[in-house]
Parts: C-alpha cells; sequence; structure tokens
C-alpha cells in the first residue's frame, strides 16, 4: 500500500515550520479527524482504541525545497482487544495540515 497525494493537493497545503509555533492542525484536532475517517470506513470506532500519533514531514516529492515545510499526521488505532486488523493499513489515517486526510491506494 502507497499513500499518495497529487501534486496540485500538495501544493495548496499550509506550509509549516515547527520553530514558529503550534502547527494548522492540532494533535487533538488530527484524533478526531481521524476517528472520523475511521468512521467512514465503517469500523466500530467504540471498539478501537488510539495506539498512536506522529507528526511527519513529507520528504519526498516533486514540491522540491517546499516540502520542508509540508508535514502530517500518521494516526494508528488498534482493536481492543488487540489484534492486527486485516488489512493492517484500514486502522491508519494520515491527516494533512489543512484537516484533510489521505487514503491508502494499491502499490503497482
Amino acid at each position: 500500500m502507497e499513500f499518495l497525494l497529487p501534486f496540485k493537493r500538495a501544493a495548496a497545503l499550509p506550509r509549516w515550520e515547527p520553530s514558529q509555533g503550534d502547527p494548522p492542525v492540532s494533535q487533538q484536532r488530527a484524533v478526531e479527524i481521524a476517528r472520523s475517517e475511521l468512521e467512514r470506513r465503517k469500523l466500530p470506532v467504540a471498539q478501537y482504541r488510539l495506539q498512536y500519533v506522529s507528526l511527519n514531514r513529507i520528504l519526498e516529492g516533486p514540491c522540491g525545497a517546499r516540502n520542508e515545510h509540508l508535514w502530517y499526521y500518521s494516526v494508528q488505532f488498534l482493536p481492543n482487544p488487540v489484534h492486527m486488523p486485516k488489512p493492517f493499513w484500514t486502522t491508519i489515517v494520515l491527516v494533512l495540515m489543512d484537516g484533510t486526510t489521505v487514503s491508502a491506494t494499491p502499490a503497482k
């Protein structure tokens, strides 16, 4: 699986520099957005618990040096009791700094 972000969409995202203050989307808001995405995926959200939230920089892409200011949250939930969901990526949500999500797509 890959998480692909079209160039046009990446170019329109808010830029953020950690030394300039808080990100455009708070961690708490990113988790709320991710939970909503699980609901959209028809997963029983009440049976899932937050496993981790990480703030990541987009390292690759056609934006060149502009990539250095592109960030996203990776939010993962695990079922309770804990077991690896199938497919595993269904409980991983990438939240962009404009509050939208990126869905996984099959790799070629």
